[in-house]
């Protein structure tokens, strides 16, 4: 499997996309490709970033509230917590062929969602946004943003039993019983071997298929999984500034964009990367993001999907 990074996969790609076809006998144009030093070009980019923004690339430098904060900002007891429903986010994933069998990568978390009034997810905002005045959101970005807030004040579930149904052409053809349940941060994140026919090998065929993975137990567990055989090209794509018109060179407004406003395609990528999709059936996505992982159902999970079935 041939591995690309998105910086440098629509670089090389993107140069040759627009050249004609040959007809008849007319030779193919050909065109002397110069070598470049890519790690020195990417040096040079980074040289050319502020220092100030470093930090805001990180998830580390949003401020995320710990579970104590939560807990006191929003004046929860144990007993409304342990009331609350049990909830799974189920990060979409991927399965490798091992030559015997799928290995698939299951990650998430098991967590409960307290429900603050409009007001109090409002003043919460401003712990975020401390230089952006919400006075001018319309209803929109007021939602968006609530939203948001909201994902950020969720609460871990520890130690919740996991398990999974892997369904492909709406036909069940596994169940997961992970190993292990949820950890002392409600995280849970490894790969499981399954046996199924149903699907076939990934050895010496190229090609992607996907199916969907149910957790059982708890609320809004549904994600995509997809099976990458061995032999293809996998594009590895970040989300913000690739996909998503985020800004986040610019911290402030990095910030704004992604608590007021909804997922915002950046440039036509949806057209290009379906483009390539169309030219090699074979080309496989990952979507890396620095977003934390209890804000990416809010920011993500949809959006990706519409990007990626947009045309």
């Amino acid at each position: 499997m041939l591995v690309l990074p998105a910086f440098i996969g629509i670089s090389l790609l993107s140069n040759v996309a627009g050249l004609p076809r040959a007809d008849g006998d007319v030779p193919p144009p050909t065109r002397q490709l110069a070598r470049r030093d890519l790690a020195s070009d990417f040096a040079n980019i980074v040289g050319q970033i502020p220092e100030d923004v470093f930090g805001h690339l990180m998830p580390g430098s949003m401020k995320i509230p710990s579970e104590d904060q939560v807990k006191n900002n929003l004046g929860l007891n144990d007993s409304y917590i342990a009331s609350l429903p049990t909830q799974i986010l189920n990060i979409p994933g991927y399965a490798n062929w091992t030559g015997q069998n799928w290995n698939v990568r299951l990650h998430g978390a098991t967590y409960v969602q307290p429900a603050p009034s409009n007001e109090t997810l409002d003043d919460l905002a401003e712990d975020f946004l401390p230089d952006i005045e919400q006075s001018q959101y319309n209803q929109t970005m007021r939602d968006q943003s609530r939203n948001l807030t909201g994902a950020l004040y969720a609460l871990p579930r520890k130690e919740v039993p996991l398990a999974f149904n892997v369904v492909y052409n709406e036909q069940q053809i596994a169940n997961i019983l992970y190993p292990y349940p949820s950890d002392d941060h409600g995280e849970f994140e490894g790969f499981v071997p399954i046996q199924t026919t149903a699907i076939p090998s990934g050895e010496g065929r190229k090609g992607v298929q996907a199916a969907v993975v149910y957790a059982q137990g708890g609320q809004n567990g549904n994600s995509s999984t997809y099976f990458v055989s061995q032999n293809g090209v996998t594009i590895i794509a970040d989300i913000d500034d690739i996909l998503r018109e985020t800004k986040i060179y610019v911290p402030k407004l990095g910030l704004e964009n992604s608590f007021a406003y909804k997922f915002r395609i950046w440039d036509g990528m949806n057209e290009l990367l379906h483009q390539w999709q169309r030219d090699d059936l074979s080309m496989h996505f990952h979507y890396l993001t620095t977003t934390p992982e209890q804000a990416t159902s809010q920011c993500y999970h949809i959006s990706i999907h519409e990007l990626m079935t947009s045309i």
